[in-house]
């Protein structure tokens, strides 16, 4: 995104969709413009409309809506951030042009044989496309990228890393926002109402010196300050925890409250937690791993662990039954504790893998 442009925006709420006023939402999904460009709302009756909003968001990790709020609280429009399987198909398209393209003969196998289970891997592996729709009276005004923005802190907090826009050559409001943003044409529309594709990378601007020190002000006097500062070590040596400041605060904060205390080591790649009848250790290992944000799932293991009795001597043999379910027991528990997250909710399937990879060394 430009950060360069400096320009006022005015001032917009976010707030989850499926909360809205009824009768609101349908004046924003019925607009004449929205339904041109919305397929979901097209010929839809307002029976119909009302009834997709109690369950609009239902999927979080698939599809989100928020509804754009101004200051009198009034809904002037919504903003979708969801997987788009028709620009998953249209990506997927483009490879088999570059030089040296080589078809997937399992894939292709498996897309004749199972075509429905070729279906649903697609439509999860489908990248996060962002759609807006605003009443008209607050077009061209600055509405869009001011809720765009906030989508934008969301998705860094979330771990997506890129955005796509599928946009038609007649939507001259979103081609405006496509040149505000910087986002990159990866393919142009073929004809009018066929979109085109746009791709954005997420770049996360973190806090000023003086946003820090403000959140400490904030803080100072309460639990949340110790697990501040551990985000804060942190992040000098782990970059790509910067947008993660609110989630590495709350799992620290969980952590000392069950009486551990946390120390960092640049040299080691892991994380452990020692204990013994008197005191826990954790120790958050800071050195490069493959995924650096896999360190998050790491922690959340220990603090599994913080979370058992102390271990029986059974529980400490190595490649025992009784170990390998102390350890399964602690994934399950910081699992547990992640849940609520957004950035699990995003990237579950990195905590399942890693899990299995990290429960796998206690078998024989």
């Amino acid at each position: 995104m430009d950060e360069n442009n400096k320009t006022e925006l005015p001032i917009v709420q976010l707030q989850y969709l499926h909360r809205a006023d009824p009768e609101a939402f349908y004046q924003v999904a019925s607009d004449p413009d929205v339904v041109k460009f919305f397929d979901q709302f097209r010929e839809l009756s307002k029976e119909q409309i009302l009834q997709t909003l109690p369950i609009i968001n239902e999927h979080p990790a698939y599809c989100q809506y928020w509804g754009i709020y101004v200051d009198n609280q009034a809904l002037i429009g919504f903003i979708a951030l969801k997987k788009s399987h028709d620009a998953f198909k249209a990506l997927e398209h483009e490879k088999t042009k570059l030089p040296g393209y080589v078809p997937d003969i399992n894939a292709l196998a498996e897309a004749i044989d199972k075509p429905n289970l070729t279906d649903a891997r697609e439509k999860a592996l489908s990248p996060y496309t962002v759609d807006i729709a605003l009443l008209k009276d607050y077009r061209g005004k600055g509405y869009a990228l001011a809720a765009f923005k906030t989508v934008a802190v969301y998705c860094a907090k979330a771990g997506i890393n890129e955005l796509y826009f599928e946009v038609r050559p007649d939507n001259t409001s979103s081609l405006k926002l496509m040149s505000t943003v910087g986002a990159e044409l990866l393919i142009p529309a073929e004809i009018e109402v066929w979109p085109a594709i746009y791709r954005l990378p997420i770049k996360f601007k973190p806090p000023t010196t003086e946003q820090v020190h403000e959140r400490l002000r904030q803080l100072q006097g309460t639990p949340e300050v110790s697990g501040y500062n551990d985000w804060r070590r942190m992040v000098k040596d782990v970059p790509e925890l910067a947008p993660h400041d609110e989630l590495m605060t709350d799992l620290f904060t969980a952590v000392h409250a069950k009486g551990v205390r946390v120390e960092f080591c640049i040299r080691r790649p892991d994380c452990h937690l020692d204990r013994t009848r008197y005191e826990k250790v954790l120790t958050v290992g800071l050195a490069n791993r493959d995924d650096p944000l896999s360190i998050i799932w790491s922690i959340a293991h220990e603090y599994g662990h913080a979370c058992q009795e102390f271990p029986t001597e059974n529980e400490t043999v190595l490649f025992s039954q009784a170990k390998y379910e102390r350890e399964t027991d602690a994934w399950n528990k910081g699992e547990q504790w992640l849940k609520n997250k957004i950035y699990y909710c995003h990237n579950w399937p990195s905590f399942i893998h890693l899990s299995h990879q990290r429960l796998n060394k206690y078998l024989p």
